[in-house]
């Protein structure tokens, strides 16, 4: 039950960070940003470590999306989308804010998706009902 609650806390942090993010870090954005970034339209992120970081790799090459090991690296490119994919255990609370700040001191607000689950299995049968899903809107 904490654990929920203090998901829920930084979850509300994240809001209010992506709220005034804008506005805060306009003029910052605009005068650091002298050089083009990459702009995929999808990343996947998983640390090589991560017990599911095979299963973001299988996801990079279905989608034909740029693979990131790092949090950090989302500073190299200006992606539209990310999907964030953690085994349970790797999935942190440290790690969610890292990307809230990241979009707050970069200025760039992707939309973030979280690719996770009990199982690997599991995670997966997620990743595809989304990729099922927007395949079916393509069309």
């Amino acid at each position: 039950m904490k654990k929920r609650i203090a998901l829920l806390d930084l979850l509300c942090l994240g809001l209010v960070l992506a709220l005034i993010g804008p506005r805060a870090h306009s003029r910052q954005r605009e005068a650091g940003r002298t050089a083009t970034l990459p702009t995929p339209t999808l990343v996947v992120l998983a640390e090589t470590e991560d017990p599911y970081a095979s299963l973001a790799d299988e996801i990079a090459r279905t989608e034909n999306a740029l693979r990131l090991h790092a949090i950090e690296d989302l500073e190299t490119v200006d992606a539209s989308y990310v999907n964030y994919v953690a085994s349970p255990e790797w999935l942190t609370e440290g790690k969610l804010l890292a990307l809230s700040a990241l979009s707050a001191t970069t200025g760039r607000y992707p939309a973030i998706g979280i690719i996770s689950g009990a199982t690997m299995a599991q995670a997966r049968a997620l990743w595809l009902r989304g990729f099922v899903s927007g395949a079916a809107h393509t069309r």
